[in-house]
């Protein structure tokens, strides 16, 4: 149901979100440093309602912490700042587990149809402690990370614990 001014509640209560997100910027900002030169790297899933604090590292969210989307982002940050390490950190109960790529095309289609395209690939987790290892094998399948020494880690959070385990290939 549109307002007097012809937004909808929805497009309202989102515009008073991004304010109040600035304003708190705002303040924030005020006594803001600069952070030191990044070494480290992050890939992660984007869990919404949960924060993550993460002190001299870069992070990198994307539905399901997936590396195929990160790459663009990690050699940007490579550029800025010669990373160190990559860690790349998948989660239990990720949503992305939830549905397959089918399912995500088919809804991308119905939501998007000017978007969606036939071979997109979403990166759908069928489970964490599997697709950590394939993630892990896509970015060390790229040589020059090694020649550059750049080390690849990964990780799974079990979201019931709190606790992270490492991947080994």
């Amino acid at each position: 149901m549109p307002s007097q001014n012809g937004q909808t509640p929805g497009v309202l209560a989102h515009k008073a979100a991004v304010a109040d997100l600035l304003e708190r910027n705002k303040k924030y900002s005020e006594t803001y440093k600069a952070p030191p030169a990044l070494k480290d790297g992050i890939i992660k899933a984007v869990n919404a309602g949960r924060r993550t604090t993460v002190v001299k590292l870069a992070t990198i969210s994307n539905a399901g912490g997936r590396t195929a989307d990160a790459v663009r982002s990690i050699l940007a940050l490579d550029a800025l700042g010669n990373l160190g390490t990559v860690m790349i950190v998948h989660h239990t109960d990720c949503g992305m587990t939830h549905f397959t790529g089918a399912e995500f095309q088919q809804k991308t289609a119905e939501r998007h149809p000017d978007l969606a395209k036939p071979d997109m690939q979403f990166g759908e987790v069928s489970d964490p402690h599997k697709t950590i290892l394939e993630d892990m094998r896509h970015l060390k399948g790229f040589k020059s990370f090694e020649d550059n020494g750049t080390e690849i880690r990964g990780f799974v959070l079990d979201l019931k614990t709190g606790r992270m385990t490492e991947a080994k290939l």
